[in-house]
């Protein structure tokens, strides 16, 4: 059966820098490991030249035109298409990036309405365990450096005072995510090798991926 490890939390954390360093050392033992994350659909070789996309970063002109409810649609059916495929290589274990959880944290802070929003992920699956990188504000917005008009509250200028300015709300949805499900909650002001042997000292315990060397 497929082990669900969520690494998550807000814009900035360094959700992405910890995924790719899990893969790799969960892949050294042996074991098979997929990862899902929501620019899979757009990004990848099986849909090139089959979207309106060819790079996330040509998105944020689109998101700035649907209101909340709509963007969770469009958010929950590329993750899902990416959560499936992901799925289907029957890995021992599937990293999911972020998840739902983020997504549905933003759109709550561009004010969608959080139980209309809930509903559209009802679909998503409890992962098994998940991991929620918290930072300050001021140290995700330095370490973020570029802006985008979604993660900034669709600001005139996505610059790091509109970031800091509007994330707040997105920061305390995931706290309050994080109460509701048990995350295990890593500081992401450690370096990034602590933090690492952090998840994966809990996997152990967890017997999740065993054989996996911890320091």
């Amino acid at each position: 059966m497929t082990a669900l490890v969520c690494v998550t939390g807000i814009d900035g954390a360094g959700k992405s820098t910890i995924v790719d360093a899990l893969v790799e050392r969960l892949r050294g033992p042996g074991h098979s490991v997929a990862v899902s994350s929501i620019w899979d659909p757009i990004v990848q070789p099986y849909v090139a030249g089959r979207t309106f996309f060819n790079d996330p970063s040509e998105v944020d002109p689109f998101l700035a035109q649907l209101d909340p409810i709509s963007r969770m649609y469009f958010f929950s059916h590329v993750l899902h298409l990416s959560l499936v495929r992901a799925m289907a290589l029957n890995p021992d274990v599937l990293v999911l990036n972020a998840y739902w959880y983020k997504y549905f944290a933003t759109e709550t802070a561009h004010g969608g309405d959080p139980v209309a929003l809930r509903a559209i992920t009802s679909p998503f699956p409890v992962p098994d365990v998940t991991f929620q990188l918290a930072l300050p504000l001021a140290e995700a917005a330095r370490r973020k450096g570029v802006y985008s008009g979604y993660e900034s509250g669709f600001a005139p200028a996505p610059t790091q005072e509109a970031f800091e300015a509007f994330q707040p709300p997105a920061f305390a949805v995931m706290d309050s995510l994080a109460s509701e499900f048990g995350w295990t909650v890593i500081s992401g002001e450690q370096p990034e090798e602590a933090m690492l042997e952090q998840v994966l000292g809990h996997l152990h315990r967890l017997e999740i991926a065993p054989g996996v060397p911890v320091a």
